[in-house]
């Protein structure tokens, strides 16, 4: 027991083994406490150290107060997150309609708890708002929605990469508390004013990175064949990712396609008797826009339509349960061989630059597959042309571009 150590060594020379405790058991709870913090000694080595019983330390153990105190500090900020986040809901609920704020959030939005959180936060900092009355904030006649409103710009506004997504969050709050007035007069949202953060991929116009993003589907297609078609789908289609089924029962996206669905998102194949495949399809994308499948190559079509063949009627054209799987094994196989670790949706932006390498107009690109309402958006966010204005350039890059995605894109070209 020597590892232990004695009451001197741990606490002071004056610390005895045993305590008059008001009736609870004679002995040192604070070299118990101390030991049972420890972690690593079992109750009878620890009865022994300090001269009781295993009953003794296992009521010492299941006290209140020492459980408060055996907690980790994770749980601690835990449990007071809790208690937090209950006050806020209930002083929500005053402010409001009697409803939770929690609840109505996951009526209104995907990210309720990201939302629910900042909110909560916000109202609890007593560097922020230091948890004023949320039923002053829905009088209009109080100032005090003004305040807290000119309050969170002054902790907050600096940030100028992050502003946009924290003012789409504490806006919902007002919006709760039938306070749009104070998100129109305070918390506007414009690209303007608070621009949105482009990723920028400088890598996706080299000369070399097309064969490089071949050789990483072929890494993929060898893990799994319908991951490389889900891949190279992806590319032609310009889709988001998307889900089979989100909140409001719409099959969104990539994921969404189903096989001869009539709504959302889907797919109608059939092969001819030429051994030609006839293609139907929409989808699903943000905004709640539909787009149609206009450009589709035969090769990816007979691809596609191999794994279309085992789907039943109705069914999801990629499985959505591998959706993480899919996309920690696209990062982790771009950042290898690219020497960047590539999301899925940046797929979108080296669709658009390789039907811009290709001379497809832009007028069209914009309505090909799953494109854009503004013609502007592709040029600010998704097209990598810096380094593809030279016409010489472009003709090089386009060589490099893959047969299975431009083998009948001369249609849609201004040549």
């Amino acid at each position: 027991m020597g590892e232990i150590g004695t009451d001197r060594d741990i606490f002071t020379e004056d610390a005895p083994d045993r305590v008059q405790t008001g009736g609870r058991p004679q002995v040192n709870r604070a070299k118990v406490i101390q030991l049972l913090k420890a972690n690593v000694y079992t109750t009878s080595q620890i009865a022994k150290a300090c001269g009781c019983s295993s009953k003794t330390i296992n009521r010492i153990r299941n006290e209140p107060e020492t459980i408060a105190q055996l907690e980790s500090d994770d749980m601690k900020r835990k449990r007071t997150g809790n208690t937090i986040a209950a006050d806020f809901d209930e002083e929500c609920k005053r402010g409001g309609k009697n409803i939770s704020f929690r609840e109505w959030l996951g009526n209104n939005t995907e990210a309720a708890s990201t939302i629910f959180g900042h909110c909560r936060r916000c109202w609890s900092d007593p560097k922020i708002w230091n948890k004023p009355s949320l039923v002053r904030l829905a009088d209009r006649d109080d100032p005090l929605a003004d305040q807290l409103a000119m309050k969170w710009l002054k902790v907050f506004g600096d940030d100028k990469k992050r502003i946009r997504a924290r003012k789409k969050m504490i806006r919902q709050i007002f919006r709760f508390l039938g306070r749009r007035d104070i998100n129109d007069k305070h918390l506007t949202m414009s690209r303007a004013k608070d621009p949105l953060p482009i990723r920028t991929i400088p890598e996706i116009s080299m000369l070399s990175f097309s064969k490089k993003l071949v050789t990483c589907i072929d890494e993929m297609t060898a893990l799994d064949p319908i991951w490389g078609t889900f891949i190279k789908t992806k590319l032609i289609f310009m889709a988001r990712t998307g889900e089979l089924k989100n909140k409001y029962g719409e099959h969104r996206g990539m994921f969404g396609i189903i096989k001869q669905g009539t709504k959302d998102s889907w797919l109608i194949m059939e092969e001819n008797e030429d051994k030609t495949i006839d293609v139907r399809g929409q989808i699903l994308d943000k905004g709640r826009i539909t787009w149609g499948i206009s450009y589709f190559p035969e090769t990816m079509r007979k691809e596609v339509f191999k794994v279309y063949k085992t789907r039943e009627l109705g069914e999801g054209l990629f499985d959505q349960t591998e959706k993480q799987d899919i996309r920690n094994a696209w990062k982790e196989v771009t950042q290898r061989i690219i020497g960047r670790g590539f999301y899925l949706h940046d797929l979108r932006k080296v669709s658009a630059t390789w039907y811009y390498a290709l001379r497809v107009p832009l007028e069209i690109l914009c309505q090909i597959n799953v494109g854009w309402k503004d013609m502007n958006t592709p040029k600010e966010h998704y097209l990598q042309l810096r380094g593809l204005l030279r016409k010489s350039d472009r003709i090089a890059y386009a060589e490099t571009i893959p047969h299975w995605f431009k083998e009948e894109i001369g249609e849609y070209t201004d040549q």
